[in-house]
């Protein structure tokens, strides 16, 4: 598959991106981002039913009765599901920050901000309860290529990837052309499905349009 190929799938699947999370509980994205400071982030971006189901599938249905509960959970939850090795040194995930609405984000800061990027092993089973998960991994960094890797089932919902000269050189279950593919179909008709989506679900049952940090 050609760059420019390549190039117009990724441009589709930003600007997708929002609105399939928000509506497809099974698709989310994670992504390891560098700030202008030289700190890290993770940044866990799915539905509001996504993270719903996560947190009911652990904790059970009564297990939050508030926003501030919820949020508390959520944030326990990811940190306990998420893995990331930088340079083979295990990093933490530290002081969160949750954004909830249709379509939610949970920004974390990370332990560790190392000076330079080699190596990146990244495991997150925070999801793997619903049914046909898939989450879209990305290294957000200055310089890098930013290719895209899917974890889910079929690779135990980890990847490990290897920076050099700022091109990400090889990857146990990187997205090929196929799964590219894949990826840009998928975009496409989860486009086409939404407008055929219910706005009449009731969602305010769930914890929406609130920020929570710990």
């Amino acid at each position: 598959m050609t760059n420019l190929i390549k190039s117009i799938i990724l441009i589709a699947a930003w600007l997708s991106a929002t609105a399939t999370e928000a509506h497809q509980p099974n698709i989310s994205s994670v992504m390891l981002i560098e700030q202008e400071s030289g700190t890290w982030t993770v940044q866990f971006n799915a539905g509001i039913l996504g993270f719903q189901y996560a947190v009911e599938e652990e904790h059970g249905k009564g297990s939050y009765s508030t926003v501030e509960k919820f949020n508390q959970l959520l944030l326990a939850h990811l940190r306990e599901n998420m893995e990331i090795l930088i340079n083979s040194e295990k990093v933490e995930l530290t002081k969160g920050i949750v954004k909830l609405g249709h379509a939610a984000t949970v920004i974390f800061e990370l332990s560790e901000a190392p000076e330079e990027l080699n190596q990146v092993f990244v495991k997150n089973e925070a999801f793997k309860a619903i049914n046909n998960s898939q989450s879209i991994f990305s290294i957000v960094k200055q310089g890098l290529d930013r290719d895209q890797f899917i974890l889910s089932s079929e690779n135990d919902f980890q990847t490990e990837v290897i920076i050099n000269n700022n091109q990400i050189l090889m990857a146990e279950s990187s997205v090929n052309d196929d799964n590219w593919i894949l990826i840009a179909t998928t975009f496409i008709a989860l486009l086409a499905g939404l407008s055929f989506v219910s706005r009449k679900i009731n969602l305010y049952r769930s914890p929406v349009y609130h920020t929570i940090k710990e």
